[in-house]
């Protein structure tokens, strides 16, 4: 089977996605695509070059449908 671990937490996203793949030992980090303006729901200002040069795990982007 497959197990997951949901978090939430608040400050920079890709420093805090960091910090938390750390803390858990992440083998994989999963977040949704980023949305175009004037897309419906919450956009955030994640800073992907940092994340993916930071991680030292896989990182998944799943699309939206």
């Amino acid at each position: 089977g497959l197990a997951y671990e949901s978090v939430m937490r608040f400050g920079n996203p890709a420093e805090t996605v960091l910090v938390v793949a750390g803390e858990v030992g992440a083998d994989l980090v999963v977040i949704g695509s980023p949305r175009r303006k004037g897309e419906e729901g919450l956009r955030s200002r994640m800073e992907l070059e940092t994340l993916v040069r930071g991680l030292c795990c896989p990182l998944l982007i799943a699309s939206h449908p």
